[in-house]
């Protein structure tokens, strides 16, 4: 069997890890031998997220201790698969070391993937992040053989690059596959007759896009309150929670764990994504738009990047920039039960056909095998 060595930040904490590469490692393991080169332990990667909303001392402090950690690890792993393991194929999430990089890892990072079939993968725009430091870009780009992207904006980053080597792969969520059935519907309509239950899930660095709609929830829940007896709530599933006060919109706080996640986007209404319009959200791949469609939810979103290509008509609402329409359109769906029901089964059915789980673990075995027909 192949040998692949996969290196990532943290495979069961980091999003980008869990979603893009390690959901897939249980159904690999029986035509692959894999090896995963986790950067960070998960206790270590969770406390410095937790790190960078407290003091400036502990934030540097952590980011110090994480980055050292970061670098004697990775340095262990390149020098095991360069020696002794020996890897057909190198599978990079992201980045192998993030920010800074230092020669001693530019040796072996260069060394190691002039070996290997090396797959690529990002799906955040890591170039306007300076995420990746540049002499680790100059070497993958010299030695990658597939790069794995969300969206085509992603795709230009790199426009010299041939097109052969990209690979579009939307990320998805296979712990909700078998969430999906009648008595969820059921249930979600018992509650609809008293309350509208929005769901937005993220992590702390989107906090800002969703105080920015908040007045625009707070005028819609007043209104709905009134017009027809019904409660707005927002359920807000975040690693920090949302601190915003509101007259009339009830905002539940919950601290978001996967599974925690799965739980309240089951017993919502709909899901919403509200972004600001920079190049950075541009490259933003709708994971979380995924992620609510595969559970049968309706959607609202902002008119950002792919946003646009997934949300469609049928599955809900694409919200533009600067305007009160998030106001507009909840109050809407807070008195039409048959739209919301339509639309969710809309948007689960597109997820099987475009977004499935079982989809994208086709095209990863495909491409771990290097097979050409991928696309």
């Amino acid at each position: 069997m192949k040998k692949i060595s996969i290196y990532s930040r943290s495979f069961t904490i980091c999003p980008a890890s869990y979603y893009r590469i390690n959901q897939y490692c249980t159904y690999l393991n029986n035509d692959f031998y894999i090896k995963k080169r986790c950067a960070l332990p998960d206790c270590i990667y969770s406390n410095y997220l937790l790190s960078k909303h407290r003091s400036n001392y502990i934030r540097i402090s952590y980011a110090l201790f994480a980055y050292l950690l970061i670098y004697f690890r990775t340095l262990g792993y390149l020098i095991q698969d360069l020696l002794f393991y020996k890897p057909d194929t190198i599978f990079i999430c992201r980045t192998i070391i993030p920010r800074k990089i230092f020669y001693i890892h530019t040796f072996l990072i260069n060394n190691l993937l002039k070996k290997s079939y090396v797959i690529w993968d990002f799906d955040d725009n890591i170039f306007e992040s300076n995420e990746i430091p540049s002499k680790e870009l100059e070497i993958f780009v010299k030695h990658v053989d597939k790069i794995l992207v969300t969206n085509n904006y992603l795709r230009n980053q790199l426009p010299l690059m041939s097109e052969s080597k990209f690979v579009y792969l939307p990320t998805t969520d296979g712990d909700i596959y078998y969430h999906f059935e009648n008595k969820l519907l059921q249930n979600r309509k018992e509650v609809y007759k008293n309350e509208l239950v929005l769901i937005w899930v993220a992590s702390a660095s989107n906090l800002p896009y969703i105080r920015e709609i908040i007045p625009f929830l707070d005028s819609a829940a007043r209104n709905i309150k009134f017009c027809f007896n019904k409660k707005l709530t927002l359920k807000v599933v975040c690693n920090v929670p949302l601190d915003f006060p509101t007259e009339f919109l009830n905002i539940d706080n919950v601290i978001w764990s996967r599974y925690i996640a799965i739980e309240e986007m089951k017993n919502a209404h709909i899901g919403i994504m509200p972004l600001q319009d920079s190049t950075f959200t541009r490259g933003k791949g709708a994971f979380k738009i995924i992620q609510y469609m595969s559970i049968g939810l309706p959607v609202i979103a902002s008119a950002v990047g792919y946003n646009n290509e997934v949300v469609t008509p049928d599955i809900g609402e694409l919200i533009s920039s600067k305007s009160n329409e998030w106001e507009n359109v909840i109050i809407r769906y807070a008195n039409d039960w048959d739209t919301i029901l339509s639309k969710g089964i809309n948007a689960r059915n597109n997820w099987l056909n475009k977004y499935s789980f079982v989809n994208n673990l086709n095209v990863i075995k495909n491409i771990l095998n290097n097979e050409n027909n991928i696309l």
